[in-house]
């Protein structure tokens, strides 16, 4: 129960974070017209930040065990390729 909870803050952290930090960079280059596509550009990075993240974690963390890697479509592959025991 805790190493997921700890996964998830850490992903929703560094999501917060990536946020702020793409809307800096963003809000710039799309010009004030375009608030929306600065704000999507933001959000969409941050979200691919969040889930590289939140894999990241739960993999170095042990969340996940090799049953439930392998339940996943190609896992037996993933769970050799990440060599998760």
């Amino acid at each position: 129960f805790v190493k997921p909870v700890l996964c998830s803050a850490v992903m929703g952290a560094s999501a917060s974070l990536s946020y702020m930090l793409f809307s800096k960079f963003t809000t710039g280059a799309f010009g004030s017209g375009r608030v929306w596509a600065a704000t999507a550009a933001a959000m969409v990075g941050a979200v691919v930040v969040a889930v590289i993240v939140y894999f990241a974690s739960v993999i170095l963390t042990k969340t996940l065990t090799k049953e439930d890697v392998e339940l996943m479509p190609g896992g037996k592959k993933l769970a050799k390729i990440l060599k998760i025991r």
